[in-house]
């Protein structure tokens, strides 16, 4: 889904993309996730300054911080936390054995 405030910017949205959620302007409390993760990348990169006065390993390292930073709502795990136990578990998943070895061998 990619939330958008009904900004010019965004007018041609649909055409790209099938879940477009349009918030109503001036509603930040639609988009609270959105917002949250706002206020954290305008602690590094100040709302109104052009994204291409930042070289790429500042984005990066931006996006690497934001990425690791413990929230509240996980509990004081970070989002890469989270995305890595269920990686782990969707991975572990597709690894078990097609094969019960131990029935084999009563």
């Amino acid at each position: 889904t990619i939330p958008s405030d009904n900004g010019s910017e965004f007018s041609e949205l649909t055409q790209v993309h099938d879940h477009v959620f349009y918030a109503d302007p001036y509603s930040p409390w639609e988009r609270g996730s959105n917002e949250i993760n706002n206020r954290f990348l305008r602690k590094e990169i100040t709302k109104g300054e052009a994204i291409n006065n930042y070289s790429s390993a500042q984005i990066i390292a931006t996006n690497d911080w934001m990425n690791h930073y413990p929230r509240a709502m996980f509990n004081g795990h970070s989002s890469m936390d989270i995305y890595r136990k269920a990686f782990y578990q969707e991975i572990s998943q597709l690894h078990q054995p097609i094969i019960n070895w131990s029935v084999l061998f009563i």
